[in-house]
């Protein structure tokens, strides 16, 4: 299925029939979501070497968090007040996540092959293990 990724409510709901197919035997589903990136891809980066300030506004014109708003604003479910509630709390969620993911050791290298596919392929424990050679090396 696809869907475009800037619209909050088209994607929630094609991400719900997919999770509601999949709980009753229906199997996977993929979802593409279309969107686009407003600023560099890395630090690195410079775009303008490769897109349009016209491209990047055309699509800025569609920011997913902009249009939840003004659908909320529309249909009166949206005030300052309650724009600003929501954005502390999403500050605080964020902040809680980051400080909880820099609590936690990082992955050792026995976790690189993990969840990618349904069989572990022979090749993921050769390069495993030539990964661990390296760090030993190091």
């Amino acid at each position: 299925m696809q869907v475009d990724g800037n619209d909050v409510l088209g994607t929630y709901k094609v991400a719900k029939e997919a999770l509601e197919k999949a709980r009753v035997g229906g199997g996977p589903t993929l979802v593409e979501s279309v969107t686009y990136r407003l600023g560099d891809h890395t630090t690195s980066d410079d775009s303008t070497r490769y897109r349009t300030e016209e491209e990047v506004e055309e699509w800025r014109q569609r920011d997913p968090i902009q249009r939840l708003r003004e659908y909320f604003e529309h249909r009166d479910m949206w005030d300052e007040d309650y724009g600003e509630w929501v954005e502390d709390e999403v500050h605080k969620e964020v902040d809680n996540a980051v400080e909880e993911g820099l609590s936690r050791d990082p992955p050792g290298p026995e976790n690189l092959f993990d969840h990618i596919f349904e069989e572990y392929m022979p090749e993921y424990s050769e390069q495993l293990n030539q990964i661990k050679e390296e760090e030993d090396d190091a």
